[in-house]
């Protein structure tokens, strides 16, 4: 059976990310993640999905107009985009890669057009979430999306129509609590721009809102830590009536103060910004 930890960094612990480090994504590890990825299981054995990944600044300026405004920054700031796509036509492999050859013509022919691009775009999809496992199994942290125009990114990079996007991944290392803030790209700050900002990061040059976002993601630095040095302690102690105690009062009550605190300060932060702006005269 998959130990405790592997579970915790491929699903339990694993979290959508909205900020990376600088740390660059080798070609090395996203082969060994696809390696992974294709080893799950798709119907007929399929495997229509297809993976792009988008390094440099060129290609991020082609994915760029497709790209929603709440994802735009957040994507041209991360390290490397996968967009995960599928082959319409994926049924031309099955003689090679399914045990019954004859397996092409479900697919294949006009008729069949309807069959093979639900096919496709399903299976694709399950591959889609292989990769997302696979990536966090070899140490990196992704956000997926589909905030973006699919007809425009399949313009851009698969001008021939045979293979469609489904959704972009974002790839790197994930910048934790700590690191958003210390490097001015605090994770409160980007949550709020999407919850409450229309995905604008205008509070970016807004020093105030700057400062008070750069708070509260230490906050819930300081939270997540302090949940975590005392249930490591009392795990290792083999205290597990304290820990089952500790898991309840640190879990719902104090993640309710610290929201509390988070709207509170966010409110009060914004208030005084508006009150700031110029008057109509």
């Amino acid at each position: 059976m998959t130990d405790e930890k592997c579970l915790d960094v491929i699903l339990r612990t694993a979290r959508t990310h909205n900020v990376f480090t600088d740390r660059p994504v080798s070609d090395a590890t996203l082969r060994q993640a696809h390696e992974l990825m294709k080893w799950g299981p798709t119907s007929a054995n399929s495997q229509p999905g297809r993976f792009v990944f988008v390094r440099s600044r060129q290609a991020k300026e082609k994915l760029r107009p497709a790209l929603s405004e709440t994802n735009r920054d957040k994507t041209m700031q991360a390290p490397l985009t996968a967009i995960v796509a599928y082959d319409t036509r994926f049924y031309e492999h099955l003689p090679r890669m399914f045990h019954n050859p004859a397996a092409i013509d479900w697919f294949r022919g006009e008729d069949k057009k309807a069959l093979a691009e639900i096919t496709a775009f399903r299976n694709g999809t399950l591959q889609g979430a292989y990769f997302i496992i696979a990536a966090r199994a070899v140490g990196l942290d992704c956000g997926p999306m589909s905030g973006f125009d699919n007809a425009m990114v399949d313009a851009a990079f698969f001008p021939d129509g045979r293979w469609k996007s489904n959704f972009l991944i974002n790839l790197g290392y994930g910048a934790g609590l700590i690191a958003s803030a210390v490097f001015r790209l605090p994770v409160v700050g980007w949550v709020w721009s999407v919850v409450a900002a229309g995905g604008r990061s205008y509070w970016r040059a807004n020093p105030r809102l700057m400062r008070a976002f750069e708070w509260l993601t230490l906050l819930w630095a300081a939270m997540f830590m302090i949940r975590g040095v005392v249930q490591g302690a009392l795990y290792l102690a083999d205290e597990t009536t304290w820990l089952g105690i500790s898991r309840i009062a640190l879990n719902y009550p104090l993640y309710t103060v610290v929201v509390g605190i988070t709207l509170w300060a966010v409110r009060r932060a914004t208030h005084h910004n508006l009150r700031e702006l110029p008057k109509a005269t």
